[in-house]
């Protein structure tokens, strides 16, 4: 219908295109212009379209790029999320929600239960470590929703059977749709974290007995200690403090597990010995029990006070000897006090008999279960003191013959 005239072809070559507007066959002009702009018209729609299709094409790229990023930065959440749970230095595992079974677990994880990852993932729960007070029932911590935390302290019994002492931190994933939800749980060994837990409250008990103990102590001295004037009954208070600090100076060193008997006399005598010539000991060293250092710092303060005031430590020329031995076949500390060279002795009368002898007497007798005789020799006072063993020193357990 439509293109050039016949006779315009003839001759032509092949190939050639013809520009004119040729009429069509049987159709009038208007019918020719009515396709030409429907022509135009479809190249324009075409063009809109392509347009159109350019800037989807440009958007979905643009969505594709977002996509390939997050899925490159899900990629590495996902990384460091596997290297912290694998490497982490607390145990940790994934579980499912209801049947508590281990479905992921990090090395020290096994390490605290002593299991191996194929064996805890083999149909393992975590009730099957944790010792539960209620196995019937899942444990609190585990039943935390909607991304709230749950904690528990418990023991743990481990492959080999032992128990040990865990803190137990469960939380749940948040409801996701198309993702199960999942326990994850942290697992910490705190075995020793209990233990010195209650080394310090054991210790808190230990402080508080001791200080009710030496302020017991102190009320008897006060209570106890008699002087003719102020200044004599402060310097009495003082010297007989002064004798419990320095025990317990020697026990503090020591962790207040004990101290040594030589060490405890050369403290005691020391305010008297200056020069260290006027006090012999002799014996074996030995170490004291806690409550004897106390009471045997008293008894040495007051035989010494008494000494330096009535006795061979009064004068220049006195001195005293101190030995002490230990009878095994008797179970019986022995400690002799010898003065030398001081006035001469009396025996005090009932009724000149102070403080000083009856701390002597009460704390041997009725704190240590021994036995005291003294014997008021005029050329010195000597003092025989016989303790058990099992009262003195650590380890023993022999009693006192009656």
């Amino acid at each position: 219908m439509f293109g050039p005239p016949h006779d315009l072809l003839v001759g032509r070559p092949p190939g050639d295109s013809w520009s004119g507007q040729a009429g069509c066959a049987g159709n009038s002009s208007a019918e020719v212009a009515a396709l030409a702009a429907e022509l135009t018209a479809l190249r324009e729609v075409l063009a809109q379209r392509e347009q159109a299709l350019a800037i989807q094409a440009r958007r979905l790229q643009a969505a594709t790029e977002r996509l390939e990023q997050r899925i490159a930065r899900l990629e590495e959440s996902e990384g460091q999320f596997r290297t912290a749970f694998d490497r982490s230095v607390i145990g940790m595992a994934q579980a499912d929600p209801q049947s508590l079974r281990l479905l992921r677990v990090n090395e020290r994880f096994c390490r605290i239960t002593g299991y191996t990852e194929a064996e805890l993932l083999g149909g393992m729960t975590l009730s099957d470590l944790v010792h539960f007070e209620n196995r019937t029932r899942p444990p609190s911590c585990c039943q935390a929703t909607d991304g709230e935390a749950g904690s528990i302290e418990t023991r743990c019994m481990r492959k080999d059977g032992s128990f040990i002492h865990v803190q137990l931190d469960c939380v749940m994933t948040e409801p996701v749709p198309g993702r199960p939800v999942r326990l994850y749980a942290v697992l910490q060994d705190i075995t020793e974290r209990r233990a010195t837990a209650e080394r310090q409250a054991l210790l808190a008990r230990e402080v508080d007995h001791r200080a009710k103990n030496l302020l017991s102590v102190m009320q008897s001295i006060i209570r106890l200690t008699s002087a003719p004037d102020l200044q004599s009954y402060k310097q009495a208070i003082e010297g007989r403090i002064s004798a419990v600090a320095r025990a317990h100076s020697l026990l503090a060193a020591e962790r207040w597990r004990h101290a040594k008997l030589r060490r405890l006399v050369r403290e005691e005598l020391a305010p008297y010995d200056a020069a260290a010539k006027r006090v012999r000991l002799s014996g074996p060293e030995l170490l004291l029990l806690p409550g004897a250092v106390q009471a045997l710092a008293m008894v040495l303060h007051e035989l010494a006070t008494n000494a330096a005031k009535y006795g061979a430590l009064s004068v220049p020329g006195g001195s005293l000897s101190l030995g002490w031995e230990v009878a095994e076949s008797e179970g019986l500390l022995y400690l002799r006090w010898q003065e030398q060279g001081g006035p001469p002795v009396q025996a005090p009368t009932a009724a000149r008999r102070g403080f000083g002898s009856r701390v002597i007497a009460a704390t041997i007798e009725e704190q240590l279960g021994g036995r005291i005789a003294m014997a008021w020799d005029p050329a010195g006072l000597r003092c025989d003191i016989a303790i058990p063993l099992s009262r003195v020193i650590p380890g023993r357990r022999r009693p006192l013959p009656p």
